[in-house]
């Protein structure tokens, strides 16, 4: 069964991963801006001042 439902989607291979990269990208955006926001937060907080 799995194999020809592979042969199924064989032909619809991109517009399945079109499909599937639009139904995440907001979930996917919101999780990537949350780690950049928290590296960079740890970063600035952990930051030790130079000397002038």
């Amino acid at each position: 069964m799995t194999k020809r439902r592979l042969e199924l989607a064989g032909p619809k291979a991109g517009k399945l991963a079109i499909d599937t990269a639009i139904g995440f990208s907001g979930s996917t955006a919101a999780w990537t801006l949350g780690i950049l926001g928290a590296l960079t937060a740890a970063t600035l907080l952990t930051r030790k001042a130079k000397p002038a």
